[in-house]
């Protein structure tokens, strides 16, 4: 079997295997990218049984290219080859939160992108000078400090974890070298959707340039 043939069907071979193991496991592929609500783990199974489905039922090159361009809109929604540098660290530049789009098999999200800790420490330490300013902080420079963080994250629409449930997954990157945390805070991006066209779509109310796709990614 040539290469090119090895890699066609690697997007199917990898969905068989965790349909015959544990099927959530299936969103790992884009760890620490990708934040799959309940619902949203939830609509990544259906999928992963529906492209399962056809390959056991003699659709193979259907269900090969099914999986292919599942992957390759994942890829590109999260951007899995693209890192930022901070401080000598590598961290992702986008992540993915994605819930059930109640539409079949389709995914809303919200992306957030990568803040330059220089850009939230310069935020961060206007508004403690600011509120050092005020009498009302005076002799309370933990209050200041909490507060000044909370003005920080509002101004650049910090999201810290992928739900308001307290055990929800941490967005925030935390590194160390040399003795020294470099804190990776993500901010509010954009808002869309991973929409399915394909058989049994129905009407999906986007608009797509150029040939039909399999997905599509839409904002």
């Amino acid at each position: 079997m040539f290469e090119t043939e090895i890699e066609e069907k690697q997007s199917l071979d990898t969905i068989l295997s965790h349909m015959y193991g544990n099927v959530g496991d299936w969103s790992g592929a884009w760890r620490n990218r990708a934040y799959f609500s309940e619902t949203g783990i939830a609509r990544l199974a259906s999928i992963a049984g529906y492209i399962t489905g056809l390959a056991q039922a003699g659709q193979k090159e259907f269900a090969i290219r099914l999986a292919n361009d599942f992957y390759r809109n994942m890829n590109t929604l999260c951007m899995v080859e693209h890192n930022v540098e901070f401080s000598g660290h590598y961290v992702p530049a986008r992540k993915v939160l994605l819930g059930d789009d109640r539409c079949f098999h389709s995914f809303g999200f919200m992306a957030v992108r990568a803040i330059d800790p220089a850009e939230y420490e310069k935020k961060f330490q206007k508004y403690v000078r600011e509120l050092e300013q005020d009498p009302l902080y005076a002799n309370e420079p933990t209050i200041v400090r909490d507060t000044a963080k909370r003005k920080a994250f509002e101004e650049l629409h910090v999201v810290e974890r992928s739900s308001g449930d307290l055990y929800a997954g941490g967005l925030t990157e935390h590194r160390w070298r040399d003795g020294k945390e470099t804190v990776v805070y993500y901010g509010h991006s954009w808002h869309g959707g991973l929409i399915y066209h394909g058989p049994g779509a129905g009407e999906t109310f986007s608009v797509c340039v150029g040939n039909k796709p399999l997905w599509s990614l839409h904002s």
